[in-house]
């Protein structure tokens, strides 16, 4: 059994890699603090198509395997990139299979910061919400169970 990563997954991981060194600076990670967070970088990630590689073609995405997705969140991992992207795909994936696709479109290009809660609320509140702290709430409340 070869295991080995495919040119494409080669080029995607290289091309990544060469985005979050130059995207995500020391300088940068340490300014997004103390959310974590950098809009810029958010933007121009997104602008990269890789909020929305991994959403079903037919939902605006481009269809691309988990093992894509990790390759892109290891370059984004060994940079601590001040963006919830881990977070983002797989809201985005839970969206596209709940067919939520009102919602997928600003999680495709990166406008609606889409994110799940890990426990369900208690007393009214959410607990360990990841990027919860820089996700805005909508105008209206979607659960999708």
């Amino acid at each position: 059994m070869d295991l080995s990563l495919s040119e494409d997954q080669l080029t995607l991981r290289a091309a990544f890699a060469e985005f979050f060194d130059k995207e995500s600076t020391l300088e940068r990670v340490r300014a997004a603090e103390p959310l974590g967070f950098d809009q810029d970088l958010w933007t121009k990630l997104a602008g990269t198509g890789a909020v929305a590689m991994g959403l079903p073609e037919d939902a605006g995405g481009g269809g691309a395997s988990a093992l894509d997705l990790v390759l892109v969140a290891e370059q984004y991992g060994r940079r601590i990139a001040p963006v919830p992207f881990p977070e983002a795909a797989a809201a985005g994936h839970v969206l596209a299979q709940a067919g939520a696709a009102d919602l997928i479109g600003g999680v495709a290009d990166g406008s609606t910061l889409a994110t799940i809660a890990l426990s369900p609320a208690h007393d009214g509140r959410l607990r360990l919400v990841p990027a919860g702290a820089v996700a805005r709430s909508s105008s209206r409340s979607t659960a999708i169970a």
